[in-house]
């Protein structure tokens, strides 16, 4: 029997678990570093996770770090804009289940509020709720058995809550998951993958998502193919992002087109 007496861990669980539930609170209020102070705490409490840090491994504290430092959970400002008072907590509440890694969770909270907001024809949350769920389906293609199953769930998933709210905040942002859920490692169709990718760029053309659609659509190809139309995409890019985060990747991917188009 697991109890406090026979148990000693047993109370470090379940002070961890309300350090969780306190910062997430401190969240919801706006106040991220109080937050982070109650997070920062679990570590003490979880052996594992302390091995973690320690060792800098991704951990569930580092992508609490992350959110603290953007100030959101999943997605950014963008993707959470209009989102109503009354309705953030559990759209939180779901992310948050997402980044301690309990997806299955997330998932469903993720799915009610989807219904939810079909039956209120609620763009707003309906896209962002859609995009929640292709998250949350995605973590389980941990393996190219496992996308098999899972990445054209995600997929069909995303593209009903794309088709129904084309115009939300997060609908940018839910194409590009969609885009990105190509690259399954299974087998992987780089057509699906472009033409999901330039949706992004062309129907939400000033999204943030743009620019990552664009690098990618040459990433995901640029080994394969006509090397030529890659050279071309390259320096479209650079002329439309001359100040682009990825443009020492773009530099890298060129050279590895020119070494093949020239062996």
């Amino acid at each position: 029997m697991v109890n406090r007496l026979t148990a000693p861990w047993y109370l470090d669980r379940l002070e961890a678990e309300l350090r969780y539930r306190l910062g997430f609170l401190e969240s919801l209020a706006g106040d991220w570093e109080k937050a982070m102070e109650h997070w920062r705490l679990i570590a003490d409490l979880d052996p594992l996770l302390a091995k973690a840090q320690r060792e800098r491994y991704f951990n569930t504290l580092r992508r609490l770090e992350g959110c603290a430092r953007k100030r959101h959970f999943i997605g950014d400002t963008e993707e959470n804009a209009r989102i109503p008072d009354n309705v953030r907590p559990a759209i939180w509440w779901a992310d948050f289940l997402f980044m301690t890694e309990r997806f299955a969770a997330a998932d469903a909270l993720f799915d009610r509020l989807y219904r939810t907001a079909v039956h209120r024809k609620d763009a707003v949350m309906g896209a962002r709720a859609g995009m929640g769920r292709v998250f949350a389906l995605s973590e389980n293609a941990n393996s190219p058995t496992t996308a098999r199953v899972w990445l054209p769930k995600a997929r069909a998933v995303g593209e009903e809550a794309l088709g129904r709210f084309p115009r939300a905040p997060a609908s940018a942002y839910l194409a590009f998951m969609i885009a990105h859920s190509w690259d399954s490692g299974a087998k992987f169709d780089y057509a699906e993958a472009r033409n999901a990718y330039r949706r992004v760029y062309t129907d939400y053309p000033k999204s943030r998502h743009a620019e990552a659609a664009r690098f990618y659509e040459i990433h995901k190809g640029a080994g394969i193919g006509d090397h030529a139309y890659f050279l071309s995409l390259i320096q479209l890019f650079r002329e439309d992002y001359p100040n682009s985060r990825y443009m020492k990747a773009v530099d890298k991917l060129e050279s590895i087109v020119q070494r093949r188009m020239n062996p």
